[in-house]
């Protein structure tokens, strides 16, 4: 992984770590919300794993957070480029018509 995609899930990651805490949740009971392993929700947290941006979207709601409130976007500490920002939307188009809608939601 290049280091900019490293820092850019780091990050990520600490913005979960950040809003699991203020829930008052531990890493055990947010896998149970997501039915993911405690093991997961610690190497999303810490930058290791590196899931789809639908993922992502599931924990900023299990978390009753805007997903805007994880991701690194204009942010002094990692600012993503235009044509980043593109690359990484042209996965969504890989997603079922259903999640393509959310996503439109939240971009709109």
């Amino acid at each position: 992984m290049k280091k900019e995609e490293t820092k850019f899930y780091e990050w990520i990651g600490s913005n979960i770590a950040r809003a699991r805490k203020n829930a008052n949740l531990s890493q055990e009971e947010l896998a149970k919300k997501l039915n993911r392993s405690r093991a997961s929700i610690a190497n999303i947290e810490r930058g290791k794993q590196t899931p789809p941006l639908f993922v992502f979207w599931v924990i900023a709601k299990s978390l009753e957070i805007n997903i805007q409130d994880i991701l690194p976007i204009n942010n002094e500490h990692l600012i993503l480029s235009q044509s980043d920002i593109i690359k990484k939307m042209k996965k969504i188009k890989d997603l079922d018509d259903s999640d393509k809608a959310i996503f439109s939601k939240i971009f709109e």
